[in-house]
């Protein structure tokens, strides 16, 4: 029994919504569960939204689903631009084994809840956050070309290691960056960056803001690190929306600053963006300090 009220009946007085893509269901108090995704139920193929509301932001669910497994030989219709689906292959797969040669060329980035990763076009390797999938939870499949795809999960591989490693970017200095999860999202990874007045080392943290609100933040992992920026939503009305560009900071663990970075090429923030951006510190010994207007005889365009 799939229904929604089968399956969250354990946690469903403190759920407001679910979503998954292209439908959604809320939680009425007098009606119970409405909503095109009431009249579905949960299906196999798809990831969810599940959208808790508790005053206490500390309290966590462990929600436990007893029925059927899911043959990890399911086949997956994927469309143009952004699929939200489930992963039913073998838990703690490494990102390229689970994938199957023939799709990656087509895969324009994969996003899950607070993570992101993309092939690397000179390296021909996947980087970023997400190096690995899970059973439990949903991932966009971003696809880059205009074409339909049919494709399941590598049930196995001698590369795919069965530990479980610890996946979280957060270290004690980005706890003071910490920002709430939307289900609207978008990641800038970093192509190059260049720092003139402190050493750039995994202890520092890249803190995304728009509206002067830090909307994401990650522990530098070198080039290609995956910067969140989440976007606007019901709960966080100040976040990104489609005009606004995000700037960048970042906090140096060593010296306890604070510092300013800048770029001229940020795109303009979307929703499930994957981005590619090149951040400059501008120290006091770089930055102009005065302007002037100068002779351009003969040629002004000189």
């Amino acid at each position: 029994n799939t229904t929604l009220e089968t399956i969250f009946s354990p946690i469903q007085d403190y759920l407001s919504g679910i979503t998954s893509e292209g439908s959604a269901a809320i939680n009425d108090q007098n009606l119970g569960w409405i909503g095109a995704l009431a009249s579905d139920g949960i299906e196999r193929k798809n990831a969810y939204w599940i959208k808790v509301d508790v005053e206490d932001d500390e309290i966590d669910f462990t929600l436990s689903v007893s029925g059927l497994p899911t043959s990890p030989n399911t086949i997956y219709n994927l469309h143009e631009f952004a699929n939200l689906i489930s992963y039913v292959g073998p838990d703690s797969m490494l990102v390229p084994d689970a994938l199957p040669d023939e799709v990656e060329e087509y895969i324009e980035g994969i996003i899950t809840q607070g993570k992101a990763t993309q092939i690397d076009p000179n390296l021909g390797i996947w980087v970023g956050s997400l190096n690995r999938f899970h059973l439990g939870e949903g991932y966009w499949i971003k696809i880059k070309e205009d074409i339909d795809i049919d494709m399941s999960w590598n049930p196995e591989s001698s590369r795919s290691s069965k530990d479980k490693p610890n996946d979280k970017n957060l270290n004690d200095s980005e706890n003071h960056f910490k920002f709430n999860q939307s289900m609207l999202q978008s990641f800038y990874f970093l192509d190059n960056i260049e720092v003139s007045t402190f050493i750039l080392d995994q202890n520092d943290i890249i803190v995304s803001y728009c509206n002067d609100i830090i909307v994401g933040s990650r522990q530098f992992n070198g080039i290609h690190t995956d910067v969140p920026a989440m976007g606007r939503d019901v709960n966080n009305p100040g976040y990104c929306d489609e005009n606004s560009i995000p700037n960048f900071k970042i906090y140096d663990y060593e010296t306890d600053r604070l510092i300013d970075m800048f770029s001229i090429d940020i795109p303009v923030w979307t929703n499930l963006g994957i981005n590619n951006i090149s951040l400059i510190e501008l120290s006091s010994e770089r930055a102009p300090y005065s302007n002037e207007i100068i002779n351009v005889y003969p040629n002004l365009f000189n």
